[in-house]
């Protein structure tokens, strides 16, 4: 089973208390923390480390491309 969420604890306190291995029969769980609220995050990473420097960078475009184009990213749920 897999829980994909935007990464707020309220949320995944509320996942965690519906969806436990014992209420679902030992089932493995995956938690996932949905793209784009993860490029959310990591693009405000990017701008906490760019005002540390003199120029900019297109850090958070650098990082998008990265998760997108991994090898070891999770299976897509869906064929289309």
């Amino acid at each position: 089973m897999t829980l994909l969420c935007d990464g707020a604890p309220e949320m995944w306190n509320l996942l965690n208390e519906a969806f436990d291995a014992d209420s679902f029969r030992g089932m493995v769980i995956h938690r996932l923390t949905d793209f784009w609220h993860a490029v959310e995050g990591l693009t405000a990473a990017a701008n906490v480390l760019d005002a540390k420097r003199e120029e900019t960078t297109s850090q958070p475009s650098r990082w998008k491309l990265a998760l997108l184009n991994r090898s070891r990213r999770a299976p897509r749920p869906f064929k289309s």
